[in-house]
């Protein structure tokens, strides 16, 4: 890794705070979820689970935030490269 990437990704860390998000537990809660409603019996539970129904009580996450797709990184990762060639 070169100095330049270096900066890049402290640039990137900065602007987007992955620890704030609590996003490590939502690996766990998504596979919790998804054994869940794979056994799930649809006449007792007939709505399925969501992953925040398994995820710990102190992270609250909003309903309506979609997970970035690969364009929106993209753009944040070349607005960072942009800031670091000035």
């Amino acid at each position: 890794m070169t100095f330049e990437e270096l900066l890049q990704w402290e640039l990137f860390a900065a602007e987007t705070p992955i620890d704030d998000l609590h996003t490590h537990h939502l690996p766990a809660a998504g596979i919790a979820c998804l054994l869940a409603n794979i056994n799930r019996d649809t006449k007792r539970h007939p709505v399925p689970f969501k992953i925040s129904d398994f995820l710990p009580p102190w992270v609250d996450l909003a309903e309506d935030v979609e997970p970035e797709g690969a364009e929106a990184l993209r753009a944040k990762f070349e607005m960072v490269r942009d800031l670091t060639n000035q």
